[in-house]
């Protein structure tokens, strides 16, 4: 796992309190990804919506779906977000706010592959993203405050329309649970 700098975790929630804010909401509110984009004016496109040559949206869509979510295409200073649309729901909404992460966190865009055919990838530009992205959907002090209740992950991701993982991650890095631990521990 690639450690982020020092301070960037406290970063990325006031970042991810102000957006909430800006679409009205407060941090135990559900987050719409789609909204956020919106406010932006950041176009998202279903990958099946693309025109492209026959078969190749479809590959990546439909045989290789589980191999990309999303993906962020520039020009210039505008931004479009491609989804892959077959994806349950809750993932997109993952993806999707990832995605905003990147966009929210200036982050400069690289090709997709290296010239030997790889594919281009920053472990810090990635954790980045996960982190802002996540924080969007559940900021930590509200991810402390289920985890001190005893909420599961199930729970959470269905009060927040995101994935079991994404839910449960968030339970866990918040320290709740250890808190609920310690609590119960000392009574």
């Amino acid at each position: 796992m690639t450690k982020l700098r020092h301070g960037f975790k406290a970063e990325a929630e006031r970042l991810a309190l102000e957006l909430r804010a800006e679409l009205g909401l407060g941090r135990r509110d559900r987050v719409d990804p789609q909204a956020l984009a919106d406010l932006y004016g950041i176009p998202v496109v279903d990958a099946s919506e693309l025109e492209a040559p026959t078969g190749k949206v479809d590959y990546l869509a439909a045989v290789e779906s589980g191999a990309w979510s999303a993906i962020t295409v520039f020009h210039g200073t505008r931004r479009m977000i491609v989804l892959n649309d077959r994806h349950d729901p809750r993932r997109r909404a993952n993806s999707l706010a990832h995605e905003l992460a990147h966009v929210f966190l200036e982050h400069e865009p690289a090709p997709v592959l290296h010239p030997d055919g790889s594919r281009t990838w920053s472990d810090t530009v990635e954790a980045e993203a996960n982190e802002l992205g996540a924080q969007i959907l559940i900021p930590t002090q509200t991810a402390r405050e289920l985890a001190i209740q005893g909420r599961d992950p199930d729970y959470v991701a269905d009060q927040f329309e995101v994935s079991t993982h994404l839910a449960r991650w968030r339970l866990n890095v918040s320290g709740g649970y250890v808190i609920r631990r310690r609590a119960k521990a000392n009574r």
